[in-house]
């Protein structure tokens, strides 16, 4: 699947659940347009201090997606088969 889709439906899922859920929280945008994300947000998410966020546009829907630490990514891909990909044949 192609990872704009995956996307797609976690920003679906994030909005659908957003709307029958009591999770979500006024915030108001300061001057500076920044807003600050409510404690139970952030540790509800694991949204940490100078943790970089994806800002994206949904329809008139903004949705802020956590960037996984690259930490939480070792090992995703255990298992996976890398035959049928570049080999030794194929370089120069």
């Amino acid at each position: 699947m192609h990872p704009g889709r995956i996307l797609t439906a976690a920003i679906d899922r994030l909005i659908v659940e957003r709307s029958t859920s009591e999770d979500s929280m006024t915030v108001t945008v300061s001057s500076k347009y920044q807003v600050v994300i409510p404690e139970e947000l952030r540790r509800a998410t694991g949204i940490r201090a100078g943790q970089r966020v994806e800002m994206v546009k949904y329809g008139d829907h903004i949705a802020v997606v956590p960037v996984p630490l690259p930490k939480t990514m070792r090992g995703f891909l255990k298992g996976a088969s890398v035959s049928g990909f570049r080999d030794k044949k194929d370089r120069l």
